[in-house]
């Protein structure tokens, strides 16, 4: 149960951070066709579930999992990189060769790095006691979450109705996991 709530948190906090600062704009801009603006959505979307999928997994390893946190890494590059396209596109600043380019050569390196030495590193998931490492990773994303929300009022932004309730299921998933 602690696993599952963790992984909540997670997708929460990234789904908050992410329609703050890209899928939210995007979507407001709207000013694409349907199709184009779902494609542009579906990218930093599933780089949402990617990344929680990456901070669950990280948070379960043991010992000696460098190969797991390099090939972790990649699909983080990936999502850095698809997001920044998306919020650039949109705002209109996208040039081939931008900075957030090097997110995706970084991420299949980083991939493929970690095919080169396979892991011999075990994944648990009941069991074993976390340790602080682990315990503490849900509440990166977290963070990430939290200052952004404080970032959009200092700067007088309205968090909108989704936000708003994104932020309650944040709070509400805290609580649950914090029992």
């Amino acid at each position: 149960m602690r696993s599952l709530l963790d992984g909540a948190v997670i997708a929460a906090s990234l789904l908050y951070t992410s329609w703050a600062l890209v899928l939210g704009p995007v979507f407001r801009a709207g000013q694409a066709l349907a199709l184009e603006q779902a494609i542009a959505l579906a990218y930093p979307a599933g780089d949402v579930v990617l990344a929680t999928v990456v901070f669950v997994v990280v948070a379960r390893i043991r010992v000696g999992g460098a190969p797991v946190l390099v090939l972790g890494a990649g699909p983080l590059g990936l999502a850095v990189a698809d997001t920044g396209f998306a919020y650039l596109t949109q705002e209109g600043a996208y040039r081939t060769g931008s900075p957030t380019d090097v997110g995706w050569f970084a991420g299949y390196l980083l991939v493929a790095a970690a095919a080169w030495r396979p892991a011999t590193v075990g994944i648990t998931w009941v069991g074993r006691r976390p340790g602080r490492f682990q315990l503490l990773l849900p509440y990166v994303p977290l963070a990430l979450a939290v200052t952004t929300s404080a970032g959009l009022q200092l700067r007088g932004q309205g968090a909108g109705p989704f936000l708003y309730w994104t932020f309650v299921a944040l709070v509400l998933l805290i609580v649950a996991a914090s029992c």
